[in-house]
């Protein structure tokens, strides 16, 4: 066994290609947060609606859903921000979807 061998760290992320297709890309960079000390927590009050709350599935709409609702972004940067367009979701399973 060669001695001269090194590990060589890399990471994947997964990333669509088209509708349905996916493929696995190297990425150099990590791809973790890594959190910092000395930061204090708050308490920010859920306005999501209930009717959203209710349907919405556990994927990044629900995330996305909350974050705007919660207006998070305007509380952690300190800014009032407004919300032009939505993603819709375009397929439903069982429902002419995929």
């Amino acid at each position: 066994m060669a001695k001269n061998l090194q590990l060589v760290e890399f990471h994947t992320l997964l990333q669509q290609r088209r509708k349905g297709k996916y493929a696995f890309v190297k990425i150099k960079r990590t791809p973790f947060v890594e959190i910092m000390e000395g930061f204090y927590e708050i308490e920010i009050l859920n306005y999501t609606p209930k009717i959203v709350e209710e349907y919405s599935l556990n994927d990044e709409q629900r995330i996305c859903f909350q974050i705007r609702y919660t207006r998070l972004i305007d509380i952690l940067i300190k800014l009032t921000f407004f919300h032009l367009q939505s993603h819709i979701r375009t397929s439903i399973s069982n429902r002419g979807g995929f």
